[in-house]
């Protein structure tokens, strides 16, 4: 089974709650669960790191080495359907399906 690590940056722990009417009504556990049942179809395992330090997501990025296939980095400032999009598309490379 490939592994896959989603970086979520700054501000996504917002979602839902930092200007719905712009960013969506979707929190961030709502982001994490649409991308994990869809990776679930695919027999891939998903991991997910969100903070809003910068060195946190350093340390998660090198301490995947070897232990992840591939990782999304999604920075900061998108909104859920972005983000998302992002996630499939890497769950649907040809080299992890």
């Amino acid at each position: 089974m490939k592994r896959i690590l989603i970086v979520n940056g700054p501000n996504l722990n917002m979602l839902g709650i930092r200007e719905p009417d712009i960013y969506g009504e979707k929190t961030y556990k709502d982001l994490c669960r649409m991308i994990e049942e869809y990776a679930k179809e695919r027999k891939i395992k998903v991991d997910f790191v969100q903070s809003n330090h910068e060195g946190d997501l350093v340390d998660a990025i090198q301490d995947a080495y070897g232990k992840a296939d591939g990782i999304v980095i999604n920075p900061t400032g998108a909104n859920l359907p972005i983000a998302a999009d992002r996630a499939r598309a890497l769950l649907t490379d040809p080299r992890f399906v």
